[in-house]
């Protein structure tokens, strides 16, 4: 007898005996998303934490799916141009919005239905590598939307916020979409703690009762710094010193505020000028005025 092997359940054979290898999906609503390349169609690489401070919305969609073909028009008109022509989001928040291609080549389709629903920021997802990381079901469309706002009240920085597998399965679309990404609240601003005496002038000799001498730039000399911030230099009077994001200011009670990191340069914000100091005049001080290119005194 001749033995006879069949193609086809050779195939099956080892189709059988060959392990599956199953995609888990990788986030759920209020995971925190990694970092991720985008690699856009025309070649550049956007990585997503590049997108800091705004909502990331990806749709993937497919030319030929007739879902895609519903769904992106209506993003393209009810939520990109229409929180563009707002400034955001109610909170002012900047939506990005990821068109994510799952079609294999067929490129002159894809294309057309690019620029047909106007999306600005096409990437290839055709392998579903980054699909498959929030819903694993091999449909499409696919729609997650991303926090990229740090200090948010609502929800942590990067997290996933929202994902669906499907279009026609939802009753309001647009109303669901726009609920979560109004539901992200804009960050609370935090300041730095401000900065104590020592740490203003870190190399002012101390001497008692409050006074110390600082020889270092800016060069004050004898000042009394009990009431810090205010201080009090014999012949300048008292100033007011402050740091806030990196910029060092002071009031004078004759000239009223001044800009004063690069001293004896000082700017001062009454009429805008720049003015020299010169150094140890007393009664009346001198001052080099650069917008009037004079002397002047006080």
């Amino acid at each position: 007898m001749k033995l006879i092997q069949l193609p086809f359940v050779t195939s099956l054979l080892i189709l059988l005996a060959s392990p599956l290898t199953l995609i888990a999906q990788t986030y759920d609503v209020g995971d925190i998303v990694s970092n991720q390349a985008l690699v856009r169609r025309d070649g550049e690489v956007v990585n997503l934490y590049d997108l800091e401070g705004k909502i990331i919305f990806i749709e993937w969609f497919a030319w030929w799916c007739p879902f895609c073909q519903a769904a992106a028009p209506e993003i393209r008109d009810e939520i990109v141009n229409y929180y563009k022509e707002r400034g955001g989001t109610p909170e002012g928040i900047e939506i990005v919005h990821i068109g994510a291609n799952l079609q294999s080549m067929q490129d002159p389709q894809t294309n057309n239905f690019i620029q047909t629903n106007g999306i600005e920021f096409a990437i290839d997802d055709t392998n579903r590598q980054l699909a498959n990381q929030f819903l694993a079901t091999g449909g499409q469309p696919l729609f997650a939307i991303i926090n990229g706002v740090a200090n948010s009240p609502s929800h942590a920085q990067w997290e996933l916020v929202f994902e669906h597998d499907g279009y026609g399965n939802l009753s309001q679309p647009v109303t669901t979409f726009r609920q979560q990404l109004e539901s992200v609240l804009a960050g609370e601003q935090t300041f730095p703690d401000k900065m104590g005496f020592d740490e203003f002038f870190p190399r002012a000799f101390r001497l008692e009762n409050g006074w110390y001498f600082q020889s270092a730039a800016p060069a004050l000399g004898l000042i009394n710094v009990s009431t810090f911030p205010w201080i009090y230099q014999p012949s300048l009077g008292f100033w007011y010193i402050d740091d806030f994001a990196g910029m060092d200011f002071a009031f004078d009670p004759t000239m009223g505020w001044l800009y004063i990191h690069a001293y004896p340069y000082l700017y001062r914000y009454s009429d805008g000028a720049w003015l020299y100091y010169e150094e140890g005049s007393r009664a009346p001080r001198y001052f080099f005025n650069f917008s009037t290119s004079e002397w002047e005194s006080n």
